[in-house]
């Protein structure tokens, strides 16, 4: 097992870089592995994603049309579509542009009816030579839920979550978010932030994404997990 894995998540997420639709691998100093991908599946009536409905609004009818104007081949456009293909932050931002939306329109919101804790807290003297984070405006905490796997941060792993009000979310990162609803205890999750406000979860099998303005949860950001 990764040693950074065992101490604290370090997790880089490269939104800017050249990359495919197709990579959806993650970054850790030991492992070298970068994910980008946001993984959104569809319930049983829902489709995987708003791609094929932004289009025909836009009036581009066909998925060929919509391939040449982001510059991809038809056959990728109907992979994503149908949800073959994982949606990575670099395609959602090549197709808003197209498709003259936020690339948040892109994904299937859909509510979660029942949370619960996904992380537990962590002393910082249990987590031995970087307990000195704490002092410089960190949380630690221990990952107990697997909304977050796809993107690398594993149930077990310690995350160290930078709480100082300076840091602001950028697309892509993997963030503590306190839920409350009117009578229900609050729950602590995970979730990735994607702009303007949106918070989804990125797992294998079914994804959920919630707004930051919305009427059933209050939604707090508690901080961002530490990335190298």
């Amino acid at each position: 097992m990764c040693i950074f894995r065992t101490v604290v998540s370090r997790r880089v997420h490269n939104l800017n870089g050249d990359i495919s639709e197709s990579d959806g691998v993650a970054f850790c100093p030991c492992c070298a592995r970068v994910q980008t991908s946001v993984s959104v599946l569809p319930t049983m009536n829902e489709p995987p994603n708003r791609i094929r409905e932004l289009r025909e609004a836009r009036g581009i009818t066909s998925s060929e049309t919509l391939a040449e104007l982001v510059g991809v081949s038809g056959a990728t456009i109907r992979r994503l579509e149908l949800g073959d293909t994982k949606l990575t932050v670099p395609m959602m931002q090549r197709l808003a542009r197209v498709l003259q939306c936020m690339p948040s329109d892109l994904i299937s919101t859909a509510m979660v009816a029942d949370v619960a804790d996904e992380v537990e807290a962590v002393r910082p003297e249990e987590v031995g030579s970087i307990r000195g984070l704490a002092s410089r405006g960190f949380q630690f905490w221990r990952v107990t839920g697997d909304s977050l796997a796809n993107a690398g941060v594993d149930v077990g792993d310690i995350i160290a979550v930078d709480i100082s009000t300076t840091t602001q979310p950028k697309p892509g990162d993997c963030v503590v978010v306190r839920l409350t609803r009117d009578g229900h205890p609050p729950a602590t999750v995970l979730r990735q932030w994607l702009p303007p406000g949106l918070l989804t979860t990125n797992r294998p099998g079914l994804n959920t994404s919630l707004q930051v303005e919305n009427d059933s949860f209050r939604v707090d950001v508690i901080g961002v997990i530490l990335r190298d």
